[in-house]
Formats: structure tokens, sequence, C-alpha cells
């Protein structure tokens, strides 16, 4: 079940990172960011109730073994930003829309620098994170979910990863 460990360590550091820099966003804004740092998600988080308020899903999409009997994994992580359509009556379509781009952008800027895997490394124990974090973005979309509409963007990265600390 190493493979299952992994996956969930990836998870893990990537909304470790993610809620650091949502609550660093929230500190020097004064509590004005779209996305609080706490509705950031795993899909290996206890709770199975997503808010509707503006949100993050970390999940794994698996992977595979990095050279032959190598213990590192290849790992795709998945990260989709789920913003509301419109959250009052007086919101146009326009300012939703504007509303998810910021969303995007606090949370994927928070994930493409220099210093990811490293960041990511350091965010769980027993968990490395080789320099070569490549990125993705997967699909944008607006679908309704339980009859409230939503915006969905996606980013993917994929990165070699081993079970132990090798710094």
């Amino acid at each position: 079940m190493a493979e299952l460990d992994l996956d969930c360590k990836a998870e893990a550091a990537i909304q470790a990172v993610i809620r650091a820099e949502l609550a660093t966003l929230e500190a020097a804004t004064a509590g004005s960011t779209n996305i609080a740092a706490d509705h950031v998600f795993t899909s290996f988080s206890d709770t199975f109730e997503i808010p509707e308020a503006s949100n993050c899903i970390v999940s794994s999409m698996g992977g595979f073994e990095d050279g032959h009997r190598s213990g590192n994994e290849r790992l795709t992580v998945k990260v989709t930003v789920r913003t509301p359509g419109l959250r009052q009556e007086s919101d146009t379509p326009g300012e939703s829309r504007a509303r998810h781009r910021v969303n995007c952008g606090q949370v994927f800027d928070a994930l493409k620098t220099t210093t990811i895997a490293s960041d990511l490394s350091a965010a769980e124990e027993d968990f490395t994170v080789f320099p070569s974090v490549q990125f993705r973005r997967g699909p944008n979309k607006a679908e309704k979910v339980l009859g409230k509409p939503y915006f969905f963007s996606v980013l993917m990265l994929e990165f070699a990863c081993c079970p132990s600390d090798i710094s």
C-alpha cells in the first residue's frame, strides 16, 4: 500500500502549500480572499460536505513506478478550483467569472513557484519531491452542481517522488 501512502502524502503536501499561501493572503488583505484556507480539501479528507463557498479540491490521479524497482513514483495530482456562479442576485455572470479568475490565480500561483519541489518535500515527513515538477492546465468549465451554477478550473501537477526524506 505504499502507493496509496504516497498519494495521501502528495495530496496533503499540496494542500498544506495552498493553505499556507491562502492564510498569508488572508492576513495581508484582512480576510478579503475568496477562498478561505480551511476550504482546501483532499480526496482523503475526513469531511464529505464540501461547502458551497469557493473552494479547492486536491486529488491524486495515481501514477507509476519511476524506474524499475526504484521505489520512486511519478504521480499526477489534480487541483480543482470551484467558484459559485452567482452568489447574490446583484452579481452578473462577468463578476462571477472575474472572481473565479482571482481564485484560480491565488491557488495556482501558490503552486507555480521555483521552490515547489522543496516546499512540497518540507510539508510532509518521509516524502521527497524531485525538482522536475511539470504543470498542465486542465479544462475550464461552467456547470450546475445540485442545481447551482459553478465555475471549475484544473491544474495538473506531475512529479517524481519517493517515500523517504533524502535531503
